[in-house]
């Protein structure tokens, strides 16, 4: 078998699941993916998965579970890692955003909030206290060609405001402007209460659920062209919209 760099958590990993699932090896290992399959959910009976597939690798198949990316081997082998093709192409890293686009059809954007009136589709999650967010939102307001979709994902335990200053911004008689205030930090250090009545903070509870739905764990994370784009990174993101 043509070996592979793979996997730096393979041996701890099948070791935990193998106490926690009670590993056994398959007596006949085989190449059809349905009888694979079954072998996997016998050999561990309590994992959980979405999808399962061949792998370009010949024996090693492809796991999607939630918005993680596992491996498995007919022999019994569970385990996790970034799988890399000869020439340098992270198959893991890009199987993993494919699975997370994938997820765009289902976000509700009519909860977002929606910025411009281009005609090139720009979905986000932000925090609005984020220092990346708020350089990807002075770079991305510059453009005319865009119509973005801002769902709020405040990362309260990194950012203590982030969670008052979302409810803030949704409960504002101008959303997109008050989001634009955060972004340039006009809102930074101040009082941010949230006006009685207000029956938008449930759209907050329900942009996180989103986003978690759809893998995203950090900020800003942006869906392109059917494109999963992790951070402000602000060259792939201009050339992702330069395709379209």
């Amino acid at each position: 078998m043509r070996k592979f760099s793979v996997f730096t958590c393979f041996l701890l990993f099948f070791a935990f699941m193998s106490a926690a699932y009670g590993a056994t090896v398959p007596a006949a290992p085989t190449t059809d993916v349905k009888a694979v399959e079954k072998d996997l959910k016998q050999t561990f009976p309590q994992f959980r998965f979405d999808g399962f597939r061949k792998t370009p690798i010949t024996g090693i198949y492809e796991i999607d579970a939630g918005s993680q990316i596992f491996y498995f081997s007919p022999q019994g082998y569970l385990f996790f890692g970034e799988l890399y093709s000869k020439d340098g192409v992270n198959i893991t890293a890009q199987r993993r955003s494919e699975l997370m686009a994938a997820k765009v059809k289902d976000l509700p954007l009519g909860d977002a909030i929606k910025i411009g009136s281009g005609r090139k589709t720009v979905i986000e999650f932000a925090d609005p206290v984020c220092p990346f967010c708020r350089r990807a939102y002075e770079h991305l307001a510059k453009r005319k060609d865009i119509t973005l979709y801002v769902f709020l994902f405040p990362l309260a335990q990194i950012h203590p405001q982030a969670m008052a200053m979302s409810r803030y911004i949704l409960c504002s008689p101008d959303p997109g402007k008050a989001l634009g205030m955060a972004m340039t930090g006009e809102l930074d250090g101040k009082n941010l209460g949230v006006p009685v009545g207000c029956g938008k903070t449930n759209v907050l509870t329900e942009d996180i659920a989103a986003g978690k739905k759809a893998g995203v764990m950090g900020t800003p994370a942006f869906f392109i062209n059917g494109r999963f784009v992790n951070g402000a990174n602000l060259p792939l993101i201009d050339k992702l919209l330069a395709t379209k």
